[in-house]
């Protein structure tokens, strides 16, 4: 398999996902602070040059993240370089989540039902949101699900989310500024912008509303897609707009 092949088979894409995530999830475990790079530089970089890939396979998923960086390093005197094992995880983790996308994409039940009247509300560390269910249950009279407050029953994240927003059929994602970027913008949590392509994905463009608060940083992937904001503190401004797009429920 050449790393640099512009293409590669949907086989031979996952088996390579499967196997630099095996072989990170080895190489991290138990380790605190990095790992050398002359380890683990060479899977890093077979992983980031075939990663553009995954686009064929979760083109929704794929061009709403924000991927992973290559690892930063530092010198440790007498033993030569290192990885940061932060950043190593990061790249673990966006495998991971690839690999259960993938895995979700390809087990869904393929017999027809009517979609779960259930409104799936995903959302970052600021408490607006239950400003957000109380106004959809109350007012509008829809029911909705929020991933904590549903039991785990032993999944993963990844395995809860896929499972409980199979019981909604339209995701409200309120985007809050909880995060600083490396030249300081505020900008939503990760899980927020992954769950941006995953719903759309899932549920299509149309039943996905994205309510934003104003100054957060917007991803250059999600560009182009229509918000309605409010501003800090006041995501009261966004209600109106919110029921409108519930209609059709």
């Amino acid at each position: 398999m050449s790393a640099d092949s512009e293409f590669m088979s949907t086989e031979a894409l996952v088996n390579a996902l499967a196997a630099f995530q095996k072989i990170l999830s080895q190489e991290i475990e138990g380790k605190m602070y990095g790992l050398p790079v002359h380890r683990v530089g060479r899977i890093v970089e077979a992983y980031i040059s075939i990663r553009h890939n995954v686009a064929n396979i979760l083109p929704e998923i794929f061009s709403s993240i924000e991927l992973a960086s290559q690892p930063q390093v530092y010198v440790v005197e007498d033993d030569g370089v290192y990885a940061r094992i932060d950043d190593l995880a990061a790249i673990l983790n966006e495998i991971n989540f690839f690999m259960e996308m993938w895995v979700s994409k390809n087990s869904k039940n393929t017999s027809i039902k009517p979609p779960p009247h259930r409104v799936f509300i995903s959302h970052g560390r600021s408490e607006d949101w239950r400003k957000v269910q109380e106004y959809v249950e109350k007012t509008v009279g829809v029911p909705t699900l929020e991933l904590a407050q549903e039991p785990n029953k032993g999944r993963t994240i990844i395995q809860k989310l896929i499972e409980e927003a199979d019981r909604c059929s339209f995701a409200v994602i309120v985007m809050t500024g909880d995060d600083f970027t490396n030249d300081d913008q505020i900008r939503a949590r990760e899980n927020v912008i992954h769950e941006i392509g995953y719903f759309q994905g899932r549920y299509g463009p149309s039943r996905v509303c994205l309510l934003h608060e104003n100054g957060v940083n917007v991803p250059s992937n999600n560009h182009g897609i229509v918000y309605i904001p409010f501003p800090k503190d006041g995501i009261e401004a966004a209600l109106g707009g919110l029921t409108r797009e519930l209609k059709h429920l």
